[in-house]
């Protein structure tokens, strides 16, 4: 047993995928429907809602995480 994760082989294809899973989702909703992906909720809340996490993105992007 390890503490860690196991990074997918394509990290990038899988969060596009995952980010028109949501983009799909918010399009078709019957209220509120909105453009949004999961990368531009994480990239957003982490900027500008939460200053306690504002580095957050940069650690992120550091680790290979590209939103």
């Amino acid at each position: 047993m390890t503490d860690t994760y196991q990074l997918p082989a394509d990290y990038q294809a899988l969060m596009k995928t995952y980010d028109q899973t949501v983009h799909d989702y918010y399009q078709h909703r019957k209220s509120h429907a909105r453009e949004e992906t999961f990368s531009h909720m994480v990239s957003h809340q982490a900027d500008i809602h939460n200053p306690k996490r504002a580095n957050f993105k940069k650690i992120l992007e550091q680790q290979g995480f590209h939103f």
